[in-house]
This record gives C-alpha cells, structure tokens and sequence, in this order.
C-alpha cells in the first residue's frame, strides 16, 4: 500500500513566518479539500507526520473531515523533533517501501527523492497535486 506522510502547515494552507512566531495565511485547511479529491479512488494510508500530531489522531480525523478515509496514523516523537528522522523510523518499522511525504521543510529532507515539497506561503498547489496524482496512478 502507497503511504503519504502528510504535513499540515505550510501544506495544507499557508504559512509565513517573523521572530514572533508563525501565523495561518487564509483560511485554515483551505487546502485539504483538493487533496482528498486527488486521493480519491486510490489506496493509499495518510499518515500524519505534522507537529499537529500531539492534538492526538481523533482530533486530527475530525478536523479533518475530508481526508478521514485515509488518516491511519501518526508519527511518533522521539528522533528530536525532525520529522524525517520519525517519517523513516516509521518506513522502517513498518517496512513501508512507497510512500512519500508532503511538506514545507525540505531541510532535514536533504534532496531525498520521496519529498513532495511545498512552498510554506502558499501551501499545496497544483504543481504537488499533480505529483502526487502521478505517483498514485504509478503500479508497484
């Protein structure tokens, strides 16, 4: 089974960010909508791999109605807070071999290939929607 490791800000709406923190640009969540109409028809897992994990996976399968049917997980937290380290403790653990992670923070990614990343001002856009539709429709 295909598994996306899913981040939320900066992915599924924008982001931006000053010495004060970091503050939601449009609605919140704008952007999930259109993923799970990429998504639909397709078997894949969406594993949730955002800082958004700590609210727990009932609370992020009810604030995110649209993509319930394929929120299966999370990460868990204990490779010091880099989300790379977690997402391929996971692979690992569960001997995942096609999966692929949206996010807004290539740095720790380091160029891995399996990154579909976003811009953080302005979240999803057609460019990984259209990645990710190609990697769905790829046969394993």
């Amino acid at each position: 089974m295909k598994v996306l490791f899913l981040d939320i800000d900066g992915v599924l709406h924008g982001v931006m960010q000053n010495c004060e923190g970091r503050w939601i640009i449009g609605e919140p969540l704008n952007k999930a909508n259109r993923l799970a109409e990429v998504l639909q028809g397709h078997t894949v897992s969406v594993i949730i791999s955002s800082t958004w994990r700590f609210d727990g996976l009932d609370s992020l399968i009810e604030m995110l109605p649209s993509l319930a049917p394929w929120i299966s997980g999370v990460t868990t937290l204990d490779k010091n807070d880099n989300r790379f380290l977690e997402i391929i403790d996971y692979v690992e653990k569960n001997s995942i071999s096609d999966w692929r992670a949206l996010d807004d923070d290539y740095l720790p990614f380091g160029g891995h290939s399996k990154l579909i990343a976003c811009d953080p001002s302005t979240g999803l856009q057609e460019d990984q929607l259209n990645a990710i539709q190609n990697w769905l429709n790829l046969v394993e």
